[in-house]
């Protein structure tokens, strides 16, 4: 079972020595992931980790490969960077 964690703002888990972002403490409008938290490498977002949230626009670090399912649910991203290390 992940552990929940959290630091600088994000909400996050620990996987393989990697982080799935699980949300923010903020709605700010502009969304930027860092590429790591806690010394760790951000690889993925986690299910519905930003759903509802009203983000227009997105920075996702090269080296996330994947994006959970709803993360980004109810947006209105306008915005949108999104690296080639994401294969799903």
């Amino acid at each position: 079972m992940n552990e929940n964690k959290t630091s600088g703002g994000w909400y996050y888990t620990i996987e393989d020595n990697a982080v799935t972002v699980m949300g923010r403490d903020d709605d700010g409008l502009e969304l930027i992931i860092p590429p790591f938290i806690d010394s760790l490498p951000v690889r993925r977002v986690g299910d519905g980790a930003f759903k509802e949230q009203k983000i227009t626009g997105l920075s996702l670090p090269s080296g996330i490969t994947s994006i959970g399912w709803r993360a980004f649910f109810d947006h209105h991203i306008r915005d949108l960077v999104i690296p080639d290390t994401v294969t799903s």
